[in-house]
């Protein structure tokens, strides 16, 4: 069973991603937190005039594609688990409840973004080379239902 929190390299001042509670830390970069709908246009007859008119309402909402940057050399048994299920199709594991947690330079949780019925859609490990300094770095990018930021 994993850990509330996954030993990983300490990155102050970043983000954090919960999966169902449990800790996937040391995210480098999130993008694609927003939040929408789509817009309904419609002709209208103005009632006084009789000339039609076109009339913009709130449609459905957009789904939010999260983009998620952290470390490829910090192990992470349950974001590969979360792979794996939606790879395989595994519906009863693949949806998640997830969490982004901003944080300040003590590790203090600034603001959280909860995804509902969160998925992984897609994961890539930057190329590795021997010549290179920098540490590589996993993608996922993550669908869900919903965003609610508190």
């Amino acid at each position: 069973m994993a850990s509330a929190k996954e030993s990983a390299p300490d990155h102050k001042g970043l983000f954090g991603l919960q999966v169902d509670g449990i800790e996937i830390p040391n995210a480098i970069s999130v993008s694609g937190l927003e939040k929408g709908t789509g817009i309904v246009e419609e002709t209208v007859i103005d009632t006084k005039t009789g000339l039609p008119f076109k009339r913009k309402t709130p449609g459905t909402r957009t789904a939010p594609v999260v983009t998620l940057v952290r470390p490829a050399d910090d192990k992470s048994k349950v974001l590969i688990d979360w792979v794996k299920a939606a790879e395989t199709g595994d519906t009863g594991k693949m949806y998640k409840n997830a969490t982004i947690e901003a944080k300040d330079p003590s590790g203090k949780t600034t603001k959280r973004y909860n995804l509902t019925d969160a998925w992984v859609s897609s994961y890539k490990v930057d190329d590795f080379s021997a010549g290179s300094d920098g540490a590589a770095t996993e993608t996922v990018t993550i669908q869900c239902t919903t965003l609610e930021i508190e």
